[in-house]
């Protein structure tokens, strides 16, 4: 059996999290943090600049969008179209574009393995926090011969998250059928404190 690689978005360094979200606000409004929602549920909400950072949306926007890709370590030609036509299979339902470019790219892919490796991508807007040298999406070992099945199940989940979406799992509908005692139990057995960080104030 094959080792298979999840994926891991990336989240930006905390001190880049306000700016960020000033960014995404700024390129589409939608993204806005839900400040009427958050002081329903929690009575005693201080709506300060960080709180609102980490719950603000990095969608690029209704109107569409154009986003070009660079690699950075120079994969063949037929490669890099490969990975270009399964990023640009989401125009087949949604409005954008990815289109190859050298100069100064928006999303930037390498390769890496070690330390930097596996498959993720940065989410929506926070790409554009990315210094110029630095990938905004890995894709582990791709090749020529890496198996089709994988350029549809990474290539086009981690293009995914470069839109801006969050993992499926998050979405209200499915995070609304947990059961929240057992999913604090599960999380403070397996990863500790838990029940600290996620718990919600009455």
């Amino acid at each position: 059996m094959k080792n298979i690689i999840v994926c891991l978005p990336k989240r930006l360094p905390q001190d880049q999290l306000v700016h960020a979200a000033r960014t995404a606000i700024n390129i589409n409004p939608m993204n806005s943090a839900p400040i009427a929602r958050l002081t329903r549920v929690m009575r005693d909400f201080k709506p300060t600049a960080e709180r609102l950072a980490v719950v603000v949306t990095k969608y690029w926007g209704a109107g569409g969008v154009r986003l070009t890709v660079g690699f950075l370590d120079n994969p063949p030609a037929t490669l890099r179209k490969r990975i270009l036509q399964h990023m640009n299979a989401w125009s087949k339902t949604a409005n954008v574009k990815f289109v190859e470019s050298k100069t100064n790219p928006q999303v930037r892919i390498a390769r890496a393995a070690g330390d930097a490796g596996g498959y993720w991508s940065y989410v929506g807007t926070d790409i554009l926090h990315i210094p110029r040298n630095q990938q905004t999406m890995n894709l582990e070992g791709f090749t020529m011969n890496t198996d089709d099945s994988e350029f549809f199940r990474v290539v086009r989940h981690e293009t995914g998250h470069t839109l801006g979406f969050p993992h499926e799992h998050m979405r209200r509908a499915l995070v609304e059928k947990l059961d929240v005692a057992k999913t604090l139990e599960f999380f403070e057995r397996t990863q500790g404190g838990a029940r600290r960080k996620c718990e919600p104030r009455s």
